[in-house]
């Protein structure tokens, strides 16, 4: 689905982003918060191109991203 969506409409249309953000999303919740957390490093910088720094997508990204990362650094 990713795939045509890249090809569809391009790597970067709001779209494709959502799509990737959601893949992320479920790599956090399937258990694994490294994988969730290089995905939304690598889509936040195109949410910031595409939509800007304030726009609510990017924002979500944002606080994704902190909480996978934070997942990585809990004490347990």
């Amino acid at each position: 689905m990713l795939a045509i969506r890249e090809r569809v409409l391009g790597a970067e249309h709001p779209n494709t982003l959502t799509a990737r953000a959601n893949l992320a999303y479920m790599a956090g919740l399937a258990g694994d918060p490294a994988a969730a957390r290089d995905q939304f490093a690598d889509l936040f910088p195109a949410y910031i191109r595409v939509l800007g720094t304030e726009h609510p997508d990017t924002l979500t990204t944002r606080v994704h991203l902190a909480r996978m990362t934070g997942h990585l650094y809990s004490i347990r």
